[in-house]
């Protein structure tokens, strides 16, 4: 028959043949037995050789053959084997490394074992389960059910029990010895009681301690008795006093079930977590795997200062370093080795009873109990091989659109969603593994990301970003690097260094344009003022030269005149002075023109024709028998200073047509339509084509007309015949003259109703 063995790394050698797979370790410089265990072909491979056999980088041996892919895993674990299944069992140290086990099994029995190197020895056995097993400091040991029991010098004596208990259903939950060698025993439905020289003594709260039932008792090397209570209540007794220890102090743990002391270093494990007492108050401490904290009920303290816990999560390692670190610093997680299912330890630790779940026998082999069973290993040989995990960045997508991996990653402009996914491979506890990330040059920590293998970010600016992640095993060590990729946003142009200046250099030009402008506009607004104020100037120039001063001249020559001596005195001095009369009336209806002609259309916006129709009837003279006036289209705005001008030059026109026409009927007609125009009609003898074209010498009626006109940019048209009369027609742009494009709703509505009240009959 063939056979394949060889020796890993552990110094373990594997045996294989047709029939069975054989292990085979021994443990050096340690009294256990050489551990060997057999499997069964059902159990491990087929009835065939195995193909291939690998070691990977986490320590797992890989064998393959027909039946399929096998793998087996180093652990320092051994499990106690016991000859019956065990329920809950109790634990407590003997002596040369031994240590007493006390189990209930499904047949109701309860026996007490004693470890040997050749296996278990048979103490005695009970019909009900014992609860609790304590070692006194005079190296006697004590065991409690139902009843109580002590063993000294291998005799097993029962001792009563309080006879005010109850007789049925109760039974000893904790014990421990005070330092003058008292009893301190609790009882579930009893309560706390002191066994002092076979006296009982019921502890009640006139002893300072808090009134529940206690769940875990120690007593440390100075005598210190300390109780854990439900709620996060913890006391400390000796010598008559005690210390009373709650949330207010830091403690807020829930159940109490484990304590440690040594050398003054106080820790306490329960339901929610580790804390450690200093300085009268309570720190607790923080795990990158807060699991490894939970449902703490057993601690032992090694003198290198490392501490083993069992909990919930499995058993756990923690070292001195790590604590040091996590008590100088409530920030600090920390980080240990767990051994769990994986590593051969099934079940859970107890919660309540029995308490406590981990001690350390004389040999220094380290026990912890479970709901399944008794373990043990060798602190000495217990270094776990560790892995840290490789994380692998695995896709990233950019905006939805998926990129390729590699660093550095550019990634296009406008890009502001980022998704990044990533994994580590952990063989041995895949959901074990945890991941923490951060993005340099988004301002933000490391993130503690739990199980999930991705992250996403939003709103991301143009820049240069480094991501890393990091993963960490069951045990909490991070991996020796993090795995990190940089990626670069390319900014759009309005996200470039320069935009900005730029956009501020330009609006700081769009300012200086148009205060430049403004500047401009009110200097041009200035020249026009001043050029319309001259261009006034100039024309009440001319109308004084060619009318009221040539009166007032010819009115001193006929004063002249009568002042000379004359045989008809009488009679010339008459005619003098009623011309003189005439000539002064002629010159004061002159001065009123001129000054009519300076006024300034109304303020009102849309009054116009309104202005029109009071030139006309300050012009009117009684050679023209008829006027009318008419307006078509609907009103608009218009600017002022047009308007003014336009005013100016239609009241010269009806001066004229009024004074020099000899007309017998004057319309005037004004027009809005995309251009404002207005027209002055005469059936006078009209107007000589000389006079007409180039204006008549000595007068500058005409001849300002055209300038204001041409100041306008509008058109002027004159038609005249000495059968027809005159037409003058004044048309200006609506883009000069007209302020908006249309009039509002409330403006026409305005215009409606004034023309109906002008077309409405007079009372």
């Amino acid at each position: 028959m063939s056979t394949v063995s060889f020796i890993d790394k552990t110094g373990t050698m594997w045996v294989f043949n047709m029939n069975k797979t054989m292990r085979l370790s021994i443990d050096e410089g340690s009294n256990a037995e050489p551990d060997v265990r057999q499997f069964r072909p059902i159990q491990t491979f087929g009835r065939v050789m195995p193909r291939s056999i690998l070691v990977d980088h986490e320590g797992h041996i890989w064998m393959a053959d027909t039946d399929g892919l096998h793998r087996f895993s180093y652990t320092p674990l051994r499990q106690l084997r016991l000859k019956s299944q065990a329920i809950f069992p109790a634990i407590a140290p003997s002596v040369k490394g031994a240590i007493y086990v006390a189990v209930s099994t499904p047949q109701g029995l309860a026996p007490i074992y004693q470890t040997k190197r050749s296996g278990l020895e048979l103490v005695r056995g009970f019909g009900d389960a014992i609860q609790c097993i304590y070692k006194a400091p005079d190296g006697s040991t004590w065991f409690g059910n139902s009843s109580l029991w002590h063993l000294r010098d291998g005799k097993l004596v029962q001792t009563f029990r309080p006879s005010r208990l109850r007789p049925i259903n109760t039974y000893v939950e904790e014990m421990t010895a005070d330092r003058q060698g008292n009893l301190w025993v609790t009882f579930n439905q009893g309560g706390l009681y002191r066994l002092s020289n076979d006296s009982w003594t019921r502890i009640d709260e006139s002893s300072g301690l808090p009134s529940r039932v206690p769940v875990i008792e120690y007593t440390d090397d100075d005598g210190y008795i300390w109780f854990g209570f439900t709620k996060s209540r913890l006391a400390r007794f000796r010598d008559g006093k005690t210390d009373n220890f709650g949330p207010s102090d830091g403690l807020d743990i829930g159940i109490i079930t484990a304590i440690q002391v040594s050398k003054g270093d106080v820790w306490v494990g329960g339901e929610l977590g580790l804390v450690h007492f200093d300085h009268g108050r309570f720190h607790r401490l923080n795990a990158v795997n807060p699991e490894n904290l939970r449902g703490i009920s057993g601690i032992i303290r090694m003198p290198n200062g490392d501490l083993w816990l069992n909990g919930l999560s499995g058993i756990v390692h923690i070292q001195a370093k790590e604590l040091q670190l996590s008590i100088a610093d409530n920030t600090h997680r920390l980080t240990g080795q767990r051994f769990s299912r994986e590593d051969g330890l099934f079940g859970y630790a107890p919660q309540i009873a029995p308490l406590p779940s981990a001690i350390q026998s004389s040999d220094g082999r380290l026990w912890f109990s479970t709901t399944k069973g008794v373990f043990w290993l060798d602190p000495s040989h217990a270094v776990k091989p560790t892995f840290k995990p490789l994380v692998n960045i695995r896709s990233i997508t950019a905006d939805g659109k998926r990129q390729t991996v590699g660093s550095p990653l550019l990634l296009a402009a406008g890009t502001s969603n980022v998704r990044i996914e990533y994994d580590a491979v952990n063989l041995s506890e895949p959901e074990s593994v945890h991941y923490r990330y951060k993005l340099q040059g988004n301002g933000a920590d490391w993130q503690n990301a739990d199980e999930l293998t991705f992250v996403s970010y939003l709103n991301l600016h143009p820049g240069a970003y480094t991501f890393q992640v990091e993963a960490t095993d069951n045990n909490g060590i991070w991996s020796e690097s993090p795995t990190s990729l940089t990626m670069r946003i390319l900014p759009a142009f309005y996200q470039t260094w320069w935009f900005l200046p730029l956009v501020a250099l330009v609006a700081l030009l769009c300012i200086y344009s148009a205060f430049r402008i403004r500047i401009e506009q009110n200097a041009k607004q200035v020249r026009v003022q001043y050029a319309t104020q001259l261009m006034e100037r100039t024309r009440v120039a001319r109308e004084l030269h060619d009318t009221f001063m040539q009166t007032v001249q010819a009115s001193k020559l006929a004063v002249d005149e009568a002042r000379k001596p004359s045989t008809t005195l009488a009679m010339n001095r008459a005619l003098d002075l009623e011309q003189l009369s005439g000539w002064l009336g002629q010159a004061t209806e002159e001065g009123r023109a001129a000054l009519n002609s300076l006024r300034a259309a109304s303020a009102d916006e849309c009054d116009l024709p309104e202005a029109l129709r009071r030139a006309i009837e300050e012009c009117k003279m009684q050679r023209i028998t008829k006027s009318t006036f008419a307006v078509t289209g609907d009103m608009r705005e218009t600017h002022p200073a047009v308007r003014d001008e336009i005013y100016r030059i239609a009241y010269e026109a009806i001066s004229n047509a009024y004074a020099h026409s000899k007309a017998s009927h004057l319309r005037v007609r004004l027009m809005y339509t995309h251009d404002l125009t207005i027209s002055i009609i005469d059936d006078g003898i009209g107007i000589d084509p000389m006079v007409a074209e180039k204006g008549k010498d000595g007068h500058f009626g005409l001849q300002g007309m055209r300038e204001r006109v041409a100041h306008i940019k509008g058109k002027l048209t004159i038609a005249s015949s000495s059968q027809t009369g005159t037409e003058i027609t004044v048309s200006v742009p609506g883009r000069i003259v007209f302020r908006e494009a249309t009039l509002n709703q409330w403006t026409k509505l305005q215009i409606f109703l004034k023309k109906l009240r002008e077309s409405s009959p007079q009372d």
